[in-house]
């Protein structure tokens, strides 16, 4: 038996609503991922756009919106919660043109999600009394089973961190807009 200490985390219904929100997110996040490389081959074949910093700005938006929805599972499987992975049918990208203001809408909307999340969990903290065995925080749950506990302080600098890059990304895509504007000889 590890030593019992006490740790700031989130409480059952914090869970549930961060859960639900980080759903949201992840929806969101798995809509750019599935885009981007349609939007990057459209930019390289049809737009014949081959500045490098252009391409890899729009590359490591996908990389970072790939990354965000696996930290969101492990968040929401860490809190106890399962994601179904039917996602909702995705709208394919047939016309980049049409929709590339769609993309800043939402980067900027999964910003907001994040946001959301972080005050959420800033809203249900709960102190609890969990064991620490090797460095890991457990606590026995529903029939004896061993649960991870997450600090409130880890989930806020995870949330933090990943809702700083989304602000980012809304100024990539700004500028990217701007540039792309300027490559296509001012063409809207």
């Amino acid at each position: 038996m590890g030593q019992k200490i006490e740790v700031k985390t989130i409480s059952k219904d914090g869970k549930k609503l961060l859960i639900a929100v980080l759903k949201k997110a992840i929806q969101v996040e798995y809509d750019l991922i599935f885009n981007y490389p349609r939007v990057i081959d459209s930019f390289i074949k049809f737009d014949k756009i081959n500045d490098e910093r252009f391409l890899s700005d729009v590359e490591t938006i996908g990389k970072d919106s790939l990354r965000h929805l696996n930290w969101d599972v492990d968040i929401i499987e860490s809190l106890g919660g399962e994601y179904d992975w039917n996602i909702n049918a995705v709208e394919r990208y047939y016309d980049v043109n049409e929709r590339r203001g769609q993309q800043l809408e939402k980067e900027k909307a999964a910003a907001e999600l994040y946001k959301q999340a972080i005050r959420l969990v800033r809203e249900n903290i709960v102190k609890e009394k969990v064991e620490d065995i090797s460095g890991k925080l457990i606590n026995t749950g529903r029939r004896g089973l061993r649960e991870e506990v997450r600090k409130a302080s880890e989930l806020v600098g995870i949330l933090e961190r990943i809702e700083l890059e989304e602000e980012k990304h809304v100024r990539m895509i700004q500028d990217l807009l701007a540039t792309y504007d300027f490559l296509m000889g001012g063409e809207s």
